[in-house]
This record gives C-alpha cells, structure tokens and sequence, in this order.
C-alpha cells in the first residue's frame, strides 16, 4: 500500500522499512550491499517463532522459580527476552524478483545485551563507555548518492547514510521523501 505512490523505476524495487516508511531502492545496490531482503510472510513468520520461544522461555522460568519457591528456598526467576535492534528491509508484497538472504552485518540487540554482561563494572565510570555504540555501526559504500529527506529534515546522501546516522546517535528518523529537504 505504502509502495502505490512511490512509482520505483525498472530497476528499483519498492521496500519497506517499517510499518510506516516504504522507500525505492536499487536491485543492484541491494545485491552489492549484500542487504537482507525479508518478505512479509517471512516476517511474520519469524515474529510469531520470535513469540513462541518467549512464551516458551517465560513458561520455563516461572516453571523453575516455582519448583524453586517449593524446595524451601526464596526463588527469583526472571525472564526476559531482548527484541532484536537490526534495521532489515521487508519487501512489499507480489515482488518475488530478489533472492538475496546475506546477512546485513548488523548486531542483534540480544549480542549487544551479552557484551554488556561481560564487562567489568570499572567501564561504568569510563567517559567514552558510549563510544562502543560507534564501533557497531556499519559504514557506508561510497556509491553515487540518491538523496533522501529525512524526518529530522536533513537531507541524506543515501539510505545507507540515514541508517549510519540512526545507530550511531541511536535516533529514529525515517524517511520524508526522495529528494533534497524540505519535502515538496
């Protein structure tokens, strides 16, 4: 629905990269990239396993917390399931042209989560502690830009960029429109 009024040309394929955002992309920079393509039905598919495991995983714990609690003990099971943060593009429905299942180099929130747990709580006082955010972002291709407006009304040399300058400042700006800012 999101893709109608784009009008991607020949060699663009229409994504979307959230409920809300849906942007026209190059099939070439895509394989170039080695970007994961997820179609809706394979999302879903994944966000209801994603649930399952969770349930499963809640279901064990409080399971244990009450076989503890009966064995005399105090028992304090928590459960907690991270949601990923990797930014993967899910392709609009009816385009089956693209195969591409590489993986987009991007860390998942539960990786970030066990990083945090090995660490030595003298890194709490560091002063550049947050500069770890930094190191996980992937950097962009040099490419020919496709200019992309962005919520924040900054014009963006590709969406490579606009990804780049979300996980670095852990912001959430989403593409406006094509083109140079302010949108028209």
């Amino acid at each position: 629905d999101l893709c109608k009024p784009l009008n991607c040309k020949k060699k663009e394929l229409c994504l979307l990269e959230d409920a809300y955002t849906a942007v026209c992309v190059s099939k070439k920079e895509l394989h170039k990239n080695k970007e994961e393509i997820i179609t809706k039905s394979k999302y879903f598919d994944e966000e209801e396993a994603k649930r399952k495991a969770e349930a499963e995983a809640a279901a064990a714990a409080a399971a244990a917390a009450a076989a503890t609690g009966l064995g005399g003990a105090v028992g304090s099971g928590v459960a907690g399931a991270a949601d990923t943060g990797s930014m993967t593009l899910m392709a609009a429905s009816g385009d089956s042209s693209t195969g591409s299942n590489a993986n987009d180099g991007t860390s998942s929130g539960l990786e970030h989560e066990e990083r945090e747990d090995d660490e030595s709580s003298s890194q709490d006082d560091d002063v550049f502690y947050d500069s770890e955010k930094e190191e996980d972002c992937k950097p962009c291709p040099v490419v020919k830009p496709t200019y992309l407006c962005g919520s924040d009304n900054w014009t963006y040399s590709s969406l490579c960029r606009l990804e780049y300058h979300n996980c670095i400042h852990t912001t959430e700006v989403k593409v406006n429109c094509m083109g140079f800012c302010p949108c028209k």
